[in-house]
């Protein structure tokens, strides 16, 4: 089992590691099987609690945990005899690029660090340590909440073996802002194995090109799903990726959807160990139409949103699609196909509106309708 768990400070790695300033942080037990952290929300998007340094008043705030990337191998310490893996906290843009740099020198060409802003936000490594095989071991920045002064960092560490004869040294890198990581010395991590017969479910979700290979979609939506029941939800990182921790084994289905893309669903066997499944979204021929139904004001105040406006698309003087304002006077009509169109806006007591409209493939057109009183 793991090992040294280190916090980064310094810059450069790539020099010296000697010299690098790196402060060791705590070890996990041999033996223990500590409770994995509650499932319900993948940790690409779970909210955990925090409190927020500079509020001074003890309140807790919330701490997002963004992927940027993870993966079944790092460079970090991979030449290294012996490597067991490390935890760092990256906080300016120096280090970051050193880390990066190392980090993907096993690629023939390098991709370039991801922007971070260093002024909002800091960055948590995990690099697991080289395994002996691939498509079982995994790691996963679950959680991160502070109490009593303390920020503990909880990271789900799965060692168990897989199928693939080959070494691999799994990492999963986040962002988080940077008030819920104030400085390392008050930054504790803690891993936590899952249960044995527990499933985790690694995937990412990619764009379909007509070039090719697929690129990834961050910020889609990803659903686990039994029959038609939700059972989870969460958000892709930065490279597409999401992750569902402790999952029971059995039939699923996965639904993904993303601006501008058709959804999709697929259905996936939960087996013990890590499961790994890619879905890809191809682009909508669709459009949407979306706006507002405002009344005139008098010079001076402001419009006055119309609930229970009718909105209406019509083509060659047909209306092809129609719904209502909701309380606050907002309208959406999706699954229009592109082209022109007229929009009409009607409610009781005003004077009806219209508007040419162009439906684009995967946007949004928006308008906003001023009545007038009758």
């Amino acid at each position: 089992m793991r090992r040294s768990l280190i916090v980064a400070k310094l810059a450069l790695y790539a020099t010296t590691l000697a010299a690098a300033g790196w402060a060791f942080g705590q070890q996990l037990p041999a033996g223990s099987e500590p409770t994995p952290p509650d499932p319900d929300v993948a940790p690409i998007d779970r909210p955990g609690p925090s409190t927020d340094p500079q509020a001074g008043d003890g309140h807790e705030g919330h701490c997002r945990l963004l992927t940027i990337a993870r993966g079944p191998v790092s460079g970090w310490g991979l030449d290294r005899p012996g490597f067991a893996g490390a935890d760092l906290l990256i906080r300016d843009p120096h280090t970051w690029d050193a880390f990066w740099r190392v980090h993907t020198s096993i690629m023939d060409e390098p991709p370039p660090p991801p922007p971070v802003n260093f002024r909002e936000h800091a960055v948590i490594a995990a690099i697991q340590g080289v395994q002996r095989t691939g498509g079982g071991p995994n790691i996963t920045v679950a959680e991160l909440g502070a109490a009593e002064g303390v920020t503990r960092v909880l990271i789900v560490d799965d060692e168990r073996p897989g199928p693939e004869d080959h070494p691999t040294n799994p990492f999963h890198i986040v962002a988080v802002p940077r008030r819920c990581v104030p400085g390392p010395n008050s930054l504790i991590f803690t891993h936590v194995r899952p249960p044995p017969e527990s499933g985790i479910i690694e995937g990412r979700v990619l764009g379909a090109r007509p070039e090719g290979d697929g690129h990834p979609l961050a910020g889609a939506l990803v659903t686990l799903r039994r029959e038609e029941e939700v059972l989870r939800r969460t958000v892709t990182g930065l490279d597409g990726s999401f992750v569902f921790l402790n999952v029971a084994p059995g039939e699923y289905g996965l639904g993904a959807e993303a601006r501008g893309f058709e959804p999709a669903r697929v259905p996936i066997a939960v087996h013990p160990g890590l499961n790994r499944q890619v879905i890809v979204l191809h682009p909508t021929s669709t459009g949407a139409f979306a706006g507002r139904v405002l009344g005139a004001a008098e010079p001076g105040h402001e419009p006055t949103p119309i609930a229970g406006a009718h909105v209406r698309v019509l083509r060659e003087g047909a209306v092809v699609a129609e719904t209502m304002t909701d309380e606050h006077g907002f309208f959406r009509i999706r699954n229009l196909q592109p082209g022109p169109y007229g929009a009409l806006a009607v409610a009781e007591g005003w004077r009806p509106a219209d508007a040419r409209i162009e439906i684009v493939a995967g946007e949004v057109t928006r308008h906003t309708f001023i009545l007038e009183p009758r």
